[in-house]
């Protein structure tokens, strides 16, 4: 599930849960989110000036 879909989910799943279960969703849901920095670090791996592999010329060079 993409996760600019949680919050629509969570918003109509709300109106038939208790507090309680939609907290252990919403946990669940964080708890299998990769956190802001493995996605920085995933963007940085693959993007091609931090790898060397970016074939434009350097400024200067």
């Amino acid at each position: 599930m993409p996760e600019q879909d949680y919050i629509p989910l969570i918003a109509l799943l709300r109106s038939r849960l208790t507090d309680d279960e939609a907290r252990t969703v919403t946990d669940t849901l964080v708890d299998q989110l990769p956190s802001p920095i493995d996605k920085c670090r995933r963007r940085a791996e693959n993007d091609p000036v931090t790898t060397g592999t970016d074939p434009s010329p350097m400024p200067g060079g």
